[in-house]
């Protein structure tokens, strides 16, 4: 099998050599992923793409519902707004009331990115273009998660579908006058030397990638909920969890490089076909605890690093059994 990845480094000591290159590793981990699970345009860099879907898509799990005082549903809606309630409620995927974009990995959501705002199509039946979407309606239910705390979701408003929408500051006022403990945290001690409008806003956001604050007029200021926008015009929280899965699997070579032959040891212990040099490939990341498979041999390592430096070396014949320890 010919090696895609682009600076497989070679780690030598005494007696052994350890070749490994994980960040080549980890966009190909996220690229199949994302391909496996249906998405498009999925490009060169898909970790970072994979941390902005984790952003866009909400798990499916059982969440409570909070609706605002100024929360009002048309009559024409309320069957598939008590549907979306009740998927919701139960846990089931709410991909099929998103936007159809939400299947374009290379789609940023920057509504999403500054305010945490997510947007449903109020549809009971299949779109008839994609059935795996629900049909498309010309009024959103504009919905507010803490992706730090997303057991709640939170009903702002149901709005016409309309380009306006995504830059409309009065549904930052709703959220802050209903729930103004939940993004307290978000609230600027301070003052802004000018008045952001709609339009200002969109400007800012969409053609110059520069995060605004927004000012409601009697003292409240809230900074971006959601982190907001990269200066590319992507998501910063999603390009700094990115950054940290990276500078991680810099530590853990780090970690490699210094202990290349405890670990040529260990695999040589359990392998029928001992060797003085391994090559290993990431298939699984995880914050200081890596799942690789070693290629000459054909078993399963994994290396947890610990805070002093050093490491854990497991190895193993399948997944089950490795990870018990």
């Amino acid at each position: 099998m010919r090696d895609k990845r682009k600076n497989v480094m070679l780690y030598n000591k005494a007696s052994y050599s350890i070749g490994v290159d994980i960040k080549s590793d980890m966009h190909l981990w996220a690229r199949n992923i994302l391909l496996k699970a249906g998405y498009h345009n999925v490009k060169s860099d898909a970790l970072r793409q994979y941390c902005s879907l984790q952003l866009r898509v909400l798990d499916p799990k059982p969440r409570k519902i909070l609706k605002s005082k100024e929360f009002a549903c048309p009559v024409e809606k309320l069957e598939a707004l008590s549907k979306f309630e009740e998927a919701v409620k139960t846990g089931k995927n709410l991909i099929p009331y998103m936007s159809l974009k939400i299947l374009d990995a290379n789609y940023d959501d920057k509504f999403l990115y500054d305010w945490s705002f997510f947007h449903f199509h109020l549809g009971i039946k299949p779109y008839y273009k994609d059935p795996r979407f629900i049909e498309r309606s010309d009024q959103l239910l504009i919905t507010y998660v803490d992706m730090n705390h997303d057991d709640t979701m939170y009903f702002i408003e149901v709005r016409p579908h309309v380009n306006e929408v995504w830059y409309d500051q009065q549904l930052v006022r709703i959220l802050a006058d209903n729930w103004p403990k939940v993004i307290e945290k978000f609230l600027f001690k301070g003052q802004l030397s000018q008045t952001i409008s709609n339009k200002d806003l969109k400007m800012f956001r969409e053609k110059t990638h520069v995060n605004t604050a927004v000012d409601l007029g009697d003292g409240r200021v809230y900074l971006s909920m959601n982190w907001g926008i990269s200066g590319a015009g992507t998501s910063a929280r999603a390009g700094i969890r990115s950054d940290r899965m990276l500078n991680d699997a810099s530590r853990m070579e780090l970690a490699i490089q210094e202990q290349v032959d405890s670990i040529c040891k260990t695999i040589n212990l359990k392998s029928s076909k001992r060797s003085n040099n391994y090559t290993l490939q990431m298939i699984r990341p995880g914050w200081a605890d890596y799942l690789f498979t070693v290629r000459e041999c054909n078993v399963l390592l994994r290396l947890l690093l610990h805070s002093d430096g050093k490491l854990s070396i497991i190895v193993g014949d399948d997944i089950d059994s490795i990870d018990q320890y």
